[in-house]
């Protein structure tokens, strides 16, 4: 599991986020990481936001060219176009796979 470390303050705007707090890392595009945040939600948040920005993604990650240098690392279970809108928009399969990843996740870790 890739984790970064927050460097930002909650007396910042960004209040979805805890300065010192370790976040998992569930995606990396060229300017942000995806995180599940304080708020409980998968979020983008750029990268310097963040220590250790240069994370590398794991080999099962799916990796998505999208040309002039804009690129995206995605779980294969969470890597389709689309899918975190989908999210966002409450799709109820999205939600349901959404979650179901973050439980094998869990279960990875216990073990």
């Amino acid at each position: 599991m890739q984790k970064v470390t927050s460097i930002v303050s909650r007396k910042t705007d960004h209040v979805s986020l805890v300065q010192g707090h370790d976040y998992e890392v569930i995606g990396i595009d060229d300017t942000c990481f995806r995180i599940v945040d304080e708020s409980g939600e998968p979020a983008l948040h750029p990268k310097s936001f963040f220590m250790d920005c240069d994370i590398v993604p794991p080999d099962n990650w799916k990796y998505q060219d999208f040309g002039e240098g804009e690129y995206a690392y995605s779980p294969a279970e969470l890597a389709t176009i689309g899918f975190f809108e989908d999210y966002s928009d409450g799709q109820v399969t999205a939600v349901q796979r959404f979650r179901s990843y973050l439980e094998n996740r869990k279960r990875l870790d216990r073990e």
